[in-house]
C-alpha cells in the first residue's frame, strides 16, 4: 500500500509541474494616470501619476517549449482624459492634450522605436465607475514588421503604487 501511495505521489508530481504558458489576456484601466514614450519605446513607456485614464490590454502569447526566450506579451494602451464618458479613435494622430494610444511588445527583444498606426479604430463607452467597455482593432507598424490586434471586452479597475 505504501509503495502504491508512493508511487502515486511522485506521478502527481511530475504531472503537475509542467512549465507551459498557455497564453492569457488582460484587460484594466487606471485612474489618475499619464503614459510617455520611454528611452525603448517599442518595448515599455513611462508610466506615472498623472491626469489621465489609461487602459491596458494585454496578450500574452503560448510559449514554444522548442524556442528558447520566446516569451511574448503584446500590450495596446489607451490614454483619455478623465472628465469622459465614451470615446472613440480612428485615424490616430498623436495628441498632447487629448487622447493617446500606444502599442508595445514586452518579449526578449529591442525595438528602438515607437510603432506607428496604419490602422486605429478605438471605442469605448463607460459601464459603471469600475467597468468599461473597449474594443479596437489596430496595425501597428515597426521598422520590420506589421502587427495586427483586434480585441473588444470589458475593462476591470485597476490598482497602481506610483510611490517611490
Amino acid at each position: 500500500m505504501k509503495r502504491i501511495f508512493s508511487f502515486l505521489v511522485i506521478a502527481l508530481a511530475i504531472l503537475s509541474c509542467s512549465d507551459e504558458n498557455p497564453g492569457s489576456t488582460s484587460r484594466a484601466f487606471y485612474k489618475n494616470s499619464q503614459l510617455t514614450l520611454s528611452d525603448n519605446p517599442g518595448v515599455y513607456l513611462d508610466w506615472t501619476e498623472g491626469d489621465k485614464t489609461v487602459f491596458r490590454f494585454g496578450l500574452t502569447h503560448p510559449d514554444d517549449k522548442n524556442i528558447s526566450d520566446d516569451e511574448l506579451t503584446e500590450y495596446f494602451w489607451i490614454e483619455v482624459p478623465s472628465n469622459i464618458s465614451a470615446f472613440e479613435i480612428e485615424n490616430f494622430e498623436p495628441s498632447e492634450n487629448s487622447k493617446n494610444i500606444y502599442y508595445t511588445r514586452n518579449c526578449f527583444c529591442f525595438i528602438p522605436e515607437a510603432f506607428q498606426f496604419e490602422k486605429a479604430q478605438v471605442t469605448g463607452t463607460k459601464i459603471s465607475a469600475n467597468r468599461w467597455r473597449i474594443s479596437f482593432d489596430i496595425v501597428a507598424v515597426g521598422e520590420d514588421n506589421t502587427y495586427v490586434l483586434k480585441d473588444s471586452g470589458e475593462y476591470g479597475l485597476g490598482s497602481i503604487d506610483f510611490t517611490p
